[in-house]
C-alpha cells in the first residue's frame, strides 16, 4: 500500500550542525521544499516510538534542523515517514477527519470489524463479507474493497510529525556536548574503560551501523561462540 510520495525533494542532503567548538555532520533522508520553508522527512522502517524511544529518536531531527537553519534556512516541520504503518482515515459525524495508525500489513485485520459493520449497513451478504475480507486480508489489498468501502475510508502515508521545543533544542545541545567530552576524556589505550555492548540485543547495531564490526573482537568472539545465529538482516 506504499506509494512514492508526491514532490519534489533533496534526498541525502549532507549537513553541518555546530555546537560550541564541535561540529557534527551526517545525511539528512528527504528535504521537501514549499515556497520558501522547508520540512524535513526522515524515513523509519521500524515500529513506532513510544514513550523515552520517541525523545532519544527526536534528537535526529532536532540535530538536522539546527544544522540547516545555522545555514540561514527556515524550517517548516521536521517528521519522520512511518513506511510500516498508514492511516485509515474517514470522516466523523462531527465532520472532522480521524486518522488511526495501522500496521500496512496488518490494516484489513485492523480494520475488519469496522469494514465489517460499514458493508452490512449496505446490505452485503454476511458470508460475502468473509469471503471479502478472508481475500483482502491475505493480500493486504485495500483497494479491492467494496465501493462502499472506499467511498468511506481512504489511505494517508504515515507522516509523524516530531515537535520541537527550546527545552528539547536545549537538551539536544546538551546531550551532545557533554557525550562528546565524556567520550575525549577517556584514555583510549585503557580497555576498561571502553565496554562493549550486549551483542545479544544489540546484534543490528554491531553487525550493521558500528564502524568497527570487522576488527571488533568481542563481535568476532560472539559469531565464533554462536556460529548459527544469525545477526542483524
Amino acid at each position: 500500500n506504499f506509494s512514492k510520495l508526491d514532490g519534489s525533494f533533496e534526498l541525502e542532503k549532507m549537513y553541518i550542525a555546530k555546537f560550541d567548538e564541535y561540529y557534527l555532520y551526517g545525511y539528512i533522508d528527504a528535504i521537501r521544499e514549499y515556497d520558501d520553508e522547508i520540512s524535513i522527512i526522515d524515513w523509519k522502517s521500524s515500529s513506532k516510538f513510544v514513550s523515552s524511544k520517541l525523545s532519544s529518536a527526536g534528537r535526529q531531527l532536532i540535530v538536522y534542523k539546527l544544522g540547516l537553519e545555522q545555514t540561514g534556512l527556515k524550517i517548516d516541520k521536521v517528521m519522520w515517514n512511518m513506511l510500516k504503518y498508514c492511516y485509515v482515515c474517514h470522516v466523523q459525524k462531527n465532520k472532522k477527519i480521524k486518522r488511526k495508525m495501522v500496521n500496512r500489513g496488518k490494516l484489513i485485520k485492523e480494520m475488519r470489524t469496522a469494514f465489517t459493520k460499514l458493508m452490512l449497513n449496505n446490505n452485503i451478504n454476511e458470508c460475502k463479507i468473509e469471503v471479502i475480507l478472508d481475500k483482502a486480508e491475505k493480500d493486504s489489498d485495500f483497494d479491492s474493497l467494496p465501493q462502499c468501502v472506499k467511498d468511506e475510508y481512504w489511505l494517508e502515508d504515515c507522516l509523524l510529525e516530531y515537535e520541537v521545543t527550546d527545552e528539547k533544542v536545549e537538551e539536544v545541545q546538551s546531550y551532545i556536548i557533554n557525550t562528546i567530552k565524556e567520550i575525549e576524556s577517556k584514555d583510549k589505550d585503557d580497555e576498561s574503560q571502553w565496554q562493549p555492548l550486549n551483542i545479544d540485543k544489540e546484534n543490528f547495531y554491531c553487525n550493521t551501523l558500528c564502524g568497527h564490526r570487522s576488527t571488533c573482537k568481542y563481535l568476532s568472539q560472539w559469531k565464533k561462540e554462536n556460529p548459527f545465529k544469525k545477526i542483524g538482516f
